[in-house]
């Protein structure tokens, strides 16, 4: 003789607590995370000072880099071979 199975109506509410909880978590992860992603980003404005920053900081490099490459080569010696003491 073959019984039905019966329902446990205590492990239907766990089930739907666990579910309820997994949507409550997922909801907060959401949120947290839209938060996030929303004070990460900046206006056009913010955007466009960047920009100019970013363009005095290009001339200060090729200031430097002029200045370096002129020291390197004041310093080099000519193009005419040294004088060998004759014998």
């Amino acid at each position: 003789m073959h019984s039905e199975p019966t329902a446990n109506p205590t492990r239907q509410r766990n089930e739907l607590r666990i579910t309820r909880r997994r949507v409550l978590t997922t909801s907060v992860m959401g949120v947290a995370a839209t938060v996030l992603v929303a004070c990460s980003q900046g206006t056009s404005r913010e955007a466009e000072r960047g920009r100019e920053r970013d363009i005095e900081r290009t001339s200060i490099v090729d200031s430097l880099q002029s200045t370096e490459t002129a020291r390197l080569v004041s310093g080099t010696p000519g193009a005419t071979p040294p004088t060998t003491p004759e014998e």
